[in-house]
């Protein structure tokens, strides 16, 4: 892993805390266990591994045993089970097209097992919290569902979706989906059945990713990219209408809301030619750049402990950590 950073000062500043991993690695995907928060999974662009941390990213270690070495392409996606934070699917992003497209581990890592869904490549993965062996995977063509852990997929086809960047299940109401894609916001009632477009507000249709409120579900967040409609986007009424914050960037690779704290929301950005992290503490009001210590990096994957007090990103390179006041 290329570093594990964590500030004492509420992100003021940044600084290095462990390593023991690749210097150079370019953390892609990152997971964090519901029952077991200190537990982290991140996954890698270079070495088409992933690496386990059991102590909330102090140290990690390589559980990759399984993963295909010599599959063209990387882990571009992790999901950890809401009730075992050693069972983890991984979704893979197939360089040549073709291969296998989900991994499966039920002993953190130790060995991982292809699912039968190929020739996908896979840009996200989400789990039903109220059940576990419900899985939904976002791809470069369609969604896909399993609801037995993995061992068979059926599409779900929202009808010209694009790439699927991001899925979001409303926590009150996991039959409630929502998904970013490259070309709109699109949700279902219905766990997938039937869909239907949420774009109204939106500038940009190019949906990179998305952020539920979890005290509020009917608000929501989404990161777009791209052009001048580019930034964060907010929705109190399900995704009915969005409007746009003060937050206007490239591109919003990532999106997480402190559970504690809803108000306060994290960004990965490349905004105005700075990339890191961006924070609001007033619903997206404002925002401001938090990135000393940490430079400007590719931040793709944001999570926040369930205590509201430690903030992970995946980035390039390497995952970094932000110790809440």
């Amino acid at each position: 892993m290329g570093g594990v950073y964590r500030s004492v000062d509420g992100g003021a500043h940044w600084t290095v805390q462990a390593d023991g991993q690749q210097s150079d690695t370019k953390a892609i995907a990152l997971a964090m266990a519901p029952s077991s928060p200190q537990t982290l999974f991140a996954g890698t662009v270079d070495y088409v591994s992933v690496y386990r941390s059991l102590d909330a990213g102090l140290h990690w270690t390589i559980a990759d045993n399984g993963l295909p070495s010599s599959q063209p392409g990387w882990i571009d996606a992790l999901a950890v089970s809401p009730t075992d934070a050693m069972t983890v699917y991984a979704g893979f992003y197939l360089m040549g097209g073709t291969g296998d497209s989900v991994f499966r581990t039920d002993d953190g890592g130790r060995q991982w097992t292809a699912t039968p869904l190929t020739d996908a490549s896979v840009f996200s993965l989400v789990v039903d919290p109220s059940r576990s062996s419900v899985v939904y995977a976002g791809s470069s063509e369609a969604i896909y569902k399993t609801v037995d852990g993995g061992r068979s997929w059926r599409e779900l086809d929202p009808g010209g979706i694009g790439i699927v960047y991001a899925i979001a299940l409303d926590p009150s109401n996991p039959r409630t989906i929502y998904a970013g894609s490259t070309n709109g916001a699109y949700k279902s009632t219905d766990g997938g059945r039937t869909w239907a477009a949420i774009n109204t507000g939106l500038t940009t249709l190019w949906v990179e990713s998305l952020a539920i409120d979890p005290t509020s579900p009917q608000t929501l967040y989404a990161g777009s990219g791209g052009g001048a409609g580019g930034g964060v986007y907010k929705s109190v009424d399900g995704g009915a209408t969005w409007s746009g914050t003060s937050l206007r960037a490239g591109w919003v690779y990532s999106l997480a809301v402190n559970p504690t704290d809803t108000q306060n929301i994290f960004a990965g950005v490349n905004h105005k030619g700075h990339r890191g992290v961006m924070v609001s503490s007033d619903g997206g009001g404002t925002w401001a750049l938090e990135n000393d210590g940490m430079g400007s990096e590719q931040v793709n994957v944001l999570a926040v402990d369930p205590s509201g007090t430690l903030v992970h990103a995946a980035a390039y390179p390497g995952v970094w950590e932000l110790t809440l006041p």
